[in-house]
C-alpha cells in the first residue's frame, strides 16, 4: 500500500500550507490525513477563507500518482457486482501532467443477449470511440466509450436501463486512472445512448458539465426537463429519422427548453435521418469548452417526476430527505431562498463561491427564516468529500442541515410551488412516451419486486397514510405480517405528505428503484402502536400490478 498522504507544513495553523503528493487517496490514506488534521488543527478552531482557498488550490492542482495505462480498455466494477468495459482514446501527447476534458459516450440499443449481442455491444463502443476520436484529439479531449452490457434485450423487446450509479462508478474509476478535468466532462450517446444522456442528466446533473444527445427521441415532460437547469445540451437530430416515434419528441424538447430559458443548442437536419453527425463534433466540443460544470450554480431546481430514472435526492449542493421532495434554491448575496414541498429537512453543502462564510448566512424556506448565523468552514469535510467522490474540482467548505416544519412544507406556498413545478409546457403531456422508455418499462413491470398489498388513502392532513385493504397470499407483505387494517405511514423511511397518493408512490418506487440485497422497511400503525416492519422484496413472476 502506498502511503503518501496529505503533507501539512508545521506552521499550518498560521500559514495554512498544503501539498497533496498523493492522489487519489484510498480509505487508509484518508484516515491518516484526517488524523494529521486533528493534530495540527483541532476541531472547532476557525478556518480562514485564505487557508481554505489554499486547500482548494492544492486539491485542484494535485498531480495524480496514476498507473501507466498500457492498454485502451478499462474494466470497471459496478456496485451490483457486474462489470463494464470502457474503450479509451487519449489525445496525442497525453502524459497525465494536466487535467484533460472527457467525453463519456454510449452507443445505441438495446442489443440482444448472448454471444452475438456481446460482439454487437463491443462494436457499438468501438464505433462511438471512433466517431468521436478525431474531433476529440484536435480539441485535446479524452474519449471513453462504454460497452453497454446493461441494455440487453429479452424477447418482447424488454431491457434493463443504464442508471446514474453506473455512470458514477465509471467516472470514479476513470478518475483513478487518468488526470480528468471533472468540470469539463460531458456525456453523449446516439439513439438509446442519447436518451440516457438526457434521463441521467435529469437524475444527477452534478455528474457532468452537460450532454450531447444525438439522434435522440427527445423528451416532452416539463417536470423532468426542469431538472436540467444549469445542464447545457447540444442536440443533433435528423428530420427524417424513422427509428424514433416521431420528430415531435425532439422538437418538444427544444421548445420546452426554450420556454424554460435553459442553455442549449438544437440542430435539426431536414434531409437526414438516424445517424451520427460526426462532422459537427468539433463545434460541439468548442461550445462546451466555454461551459464548465456548474456545481455551485446559484439556482438549483429539483422536481420529482414519474420518469423511469428517479431524480437523486442530491442535486448539486442541496439534498432533500424525501423522494417526492420538490426544491428550488436561489441565492442573492448572502441569502439562500428555498421554495420547498413534501420534505422535512434540507442538507446544504456550501462554499465561498456561493456565499461569504465570514458573514451571517440567511436561509429562508417558503418565506420563513430558518437560519441566520455564521457557518464555520470545515477542512475535514472538504478532504473527505474530495477523496470519496474522487472529485477535486468542487470542494465544499461547510455543511448546514435545515429542519423544515411539516406545516411549512405542506402549506399554501408549498402547494402552489409544487403545482407550478408539475405544470406542462406547450402540450408536452400530449406527446407519446418515447419508444425506449416504453420498452424498458416492460422489463421493469415483468421483473421488479412487489409488496403485495393494496389500500386506501387515510387523510391525516399534513401526514396521510395508506390503510391496507388487501394483502396478497404468499406475498412479501404477508410474510412480514402485514394485515388488512394496518396503516402504512412511511416507506423505507420516506413519509407521505398532503396531496400524496401513498399507493401510487410506493408502486412507483418499487417499480423503478432497485432494492437488491436489502430489506425495505414499512412504518406500520396497528391500532395505537407504531412498528417498523422489514419486507424482503422479490422479483415479480407476472406483470407488475
Amino acid at each position: 500500500m502506498r502511503f503518501l498522504p496529505l503533507l501539512l507544513c508545521c506552521a499550518l495553523a498560521s500559514a495554512g500550507e498544503f501539498d497533496f503528493v498523493s492522489w487519489p487517496m484510498d480509505a487508509a490514506e484518508l484516515k491518516v490525513v484526517l488524523a494529521e488534521l486533528d493534530q495540527v488543527l483541532p476541531a472547532g478552531r476557525p478556518v480562514a477563507k485564505a487557508t481554505f482557498a489554499k486547500l482548494e488550490t492544492a486539491l485542484h492542482t494535485a498531480t495524480p500518482l496514476l498507473p501507466l495505462l498500457d492498454h485502451d480498455v478499462v474494466t470497471v466494477a459496478m456496485p451490483d457486482g457486474s462489470k463494464l468495459d470502457v474503450y479509451l482514446a487519449l489525445p496525442e501527447g497525453y502524459a497525465g501532467g494536466k487535467k484533460t476534458p472527457l467525453v463519456l459516450a454510449f452507443g445505441g440499443g438495446p442489443i440482444p443477449k448472448g454471444p452475438r449481442g456481446d460482439r454487437m455491444a463491443q462494436q457499438q463502443a468501438t464505433m462511438m470511440r471512433s466517431v468521436w476520436r478525431a474531433a476529440a484529439n484536435r480539441a485535446g479531449w479524452i474519449v471513453a466509450a462504454v460497452d453497454d452490457n446493461v441494455s440487453r434485450a429479452d424477447p418482447g423487446v424488454r431491457y434493463e436501463v443504464v442508471r446514474p450509479y453506473h455512470l458514477d462508478a465509471v467516472l470514479r474509476a476513470l478518475r483513478g486512472k487518468l488526470n480528468i478535468d471533472e468540470d469539463h466532462t460531458i456525456m453523449t450517446g446516439i439513439s438509446l445512448g442519447s436518451n440516457y444522456a438526457l434521463a441521467c442528466g435529469a437524475a444527477q446533473p452534478h455528474l457532468f458539465a452537460g450532454a450531447v444527445p444525438v439522434a435522440t427521441e427527445g423528451e416532452a415532460r416539463a417536470p423532468l426537463l426542469r431538472n436540467l437547469r444549469s445542464y447545457p445540451l447540444y442536440a443533433l437530430v435528423g428530420a427524417r429519422d424513422r427509428n424514433i416515434r416521431g420528430i415531435s419528441g425532439p422538437r418538444t424538447l427544444d421548445a420546452t427548453l426554450r420556454a424554460l430559458g435553459y442553455d442549449h443548442v438544437y440542430e435539426e437536419f431536414a434531409a437526414r435521418g438516424h445517424e451520427g453527425f460526426s462532422e459537427r463534433y468539433g463545434k460541439v466540443l468548442a461550445w462546451f469548452a466555454d461551459r464548465p460544470r456548474r456545481f455551485w450554480a446559484r439556482e438549483v431546481v429539483r422536481v420529482p417526476h414519474p420518469g423511469i430514472l428517479a431524480p437523486s435526492r442530491t442535486f448539486r449542493w442541496i439534498t432533500c430527505d424525501t423522494r417526492q421532495g420538490a426544491v428550488r434554491a436561489r441565492i442573492t448575496k448572502n441569502t439562500i431562498d428555498i421554495d420547498a414541498a413534501s420534505l422535512t429537512s434540507l442538507d446544504l453543502l456550501l462554499s465561498d463561491r456561493l456565499v461569504d462564510l465570514d458573514q451571517p448566512v440567511v436561509v429562508r424556506v417558503n418565506g420563513q427564516v430558518l437560519h441566520k448565523n455564521n457557518i464555520a468552514r470545515d477542512l475535514r469535510l472538504a478532504v473527505r468529500h474530495a477523496a470519496t467522490t474522487r472529485d477535486r474540482s468542487q470542494v465544499p467548505a461547510a455543511r448546514l442541515t435545515i429542519t423544515v416544519p411539516r406545516a411549512l412544507a405542506t402549506g399554501k406556498k408549498a402547494r402552489a410551488f409544487a403545482t407550478a413545478m408539475r405544470q406542462d409546457i406547450g402540450g408536452g403531456a400530449n406527446v407519446p412516451l418515447a419508444h425506449w422508455e416504453t420498452y424498458a418499462l416492460r422489463h421493469l413491470r415483468a421483473t421488479r419486486k412487489r409488496l403485495g398489498l393494496k389500500g386506501e388513502l387515510v387523510d391525516g392532513g399534513a401526514a396521510p397514510g395508506l390503510r391496507i385493504t388487501t394483502v396478497a397470499p404468499d406475498s412479501p407483505a404477508a410474510a412480514a405480517g402485514v394485515e388488512p387494517g394496518d396503516v402504512v405511514t412511511a416507506f423505507d423511511g420516506n413519509g407521505f405528505f398532503a396531496g400524496d397518493d401513498p399507493q401510487a408512490l410506493m408502486d412507483l418506487w418499487c417499480l423503478r428503484e432497485e432494492f437488491a440485497g436489502k430489506d425495505v422497511s414499512l412504518t406500520i400503525r396497528k391500532g395505537a402502536k407504531t412498528t417498523q416492519v422489514a419486507i424482503v422484496l422479490r422479483a415479480s413472476s407476472k406483470p407488475y400490478r
